[in-house]
C-alpha cells in the first residue's frame, strides 16, 4: 500500500509516453499541438485519479475489509490471532485493565475518568508495532499496542461509548505514516 502511489504515477507516465509516441507517428506535422493536448489530458486524468478517486476507492476497500473483519469476529466465525498476544486488554463495567509482557507490570483506566480515546500510528510497521491505542485520563495517558490479545473484544467495548467514531477507527487502519486519530472524547457536562 505504502507504494500504491509511485507505481500509478509510473503506469501514467508509461501510457503517456505510448501515447505521445502513436501521436508522432501517426499525427507527425501536427505533433507539438497534439503533445500540448495529450499533456494536458493526461495531467487532469492522473490528478483526478490520485486526488478524487483512488483515496474514496482505497477508503471505501479499508472500510469493508475492517467491517468484513469485525463481522467475523463478532460472530465467531473468524479464528483472531493477536499480533501481540504477549500484551493483553482486559476489561470490566468498572475499568479496563492492561497488561504489560513485563512480570507484574500492569495498568488501569476506570470509565469513569475516560476523557479521550485515540489511535497513534507510525512508519515503522509491520517489523514493530505500528498502531497504538492512547487512553486519555485527567491524571495519565495509557499508550498501549493495538492487535493485543482481547483487541477485539475492546474496540467492540469502546465502540459503545457514545459518539464514537469509528470511521478514524478506519482511516487509522488504512494509514502507515506517523499520525493521530481521535476516536472519541468525553462530552463537556
Amino acid at each position: 500500500m505504502r507504494y500504491r502511489r509511485t507505481i500509478s504515477m509510473v503506469v501514467f507516465i508509461i501510457l503517456y509516453g505510448l501515447t505521445l509516441a502513436g501521436i508522432e507517428r501517426f499525427f507527425p506535422s501536427d505533433y507539438k499541438t497534439w503533445s500540448y493536448v495529450t499533456t494536458a489530458v493526461f495531467v487532469a486524468v492522473y490528478l483526478f485519479y490520485e486526488f478524487y478517486l483512488e483515496p474514496r476507492w482505497l477508503q471505501k476497500e479499508i472500510y469493508n475489509k475492517v467491517s468484513n473483519h469485525l463481522a467475523a469476529v463478532r460472530s465467531g466465525d473468524a479464528p483472531v490471532k493477536p499480533a501481540h498476544p504477549e500484551y493483553e486488554v482486559r476489561f470490566d463495567a468498572e475499568a479496563i485493565h492492561f497488561v504489560y509482557p513485563k512480570p507484574g507490570e500492569s495498568r488501569s483506566v476506570r470509565w469513569r475518568d475516560l476523557e479521550a480515546v485515540m489511535i497513534r500510528t507510525t512508519d515503522q510497521g509491520p517489523v514493530v508495532a505500528d498502531c497504538f491505542w492512547i487512553l486519555g485520563t485527567p491524571e495519565q495517558a495509557v499508550v498501549f499496542p493495538m492487535h493485543s490479545t482481547g483487541d477485539p473484544e475492546f474496540l467492540h467495548r469502546l465502540g459503545e461509548l457514545p459518539g464514537f467514531d469509528h470511521e478514524q477507527v478506519v482511516l487509522a487502519m488504512g494509514c502507515t505514516d506517523n499520525a493521530e486519530f481521535m476516536c472519541w472524547r468525553k462530552a463537556v457536562d
